[in-house]
């Protein structure tokens, strides 16, 4: 790899490109600007069963679990429905 660095500022006041000159720039050069499609994709695959064996949650654990997180097993009370026989 091999780069070079170079402080813009010192170019900057002397170089200011009026938006035609930096569109006509572009038209003349699109296809370096063309990139190709690209995708990435990262699968995981977690077989249930092995998992299961990995993992042992005793009742003591499932237990201070629940305690500690007792807001995410409730629901809003909501009102009686009513029944007409």
């Amino acid at each position: 790899m091999e780069y070079a660095l170079a402080d813009s500022a010192r170019f900057r006041a002397s170089v200011t490109p009026s938006d035609a000159e930096v569109k006509a720039f572009f038209e003349a050069h699109r296809e370096s600007y063309r990139l190709p499609e690209r995708r990435v994709v990262s699968y995981v695959l977690i077989s249930e069963d092995a998992l299961a064996r990995e993992v042992a949650v005793t009742e003591r654990d499932a237990r201070t679990y629940y305690e500690d997180n007792q807001d995410d097993f409730t629901q809003p009370d909501r009102p009686a429905r009513a029944t007409s026989w």
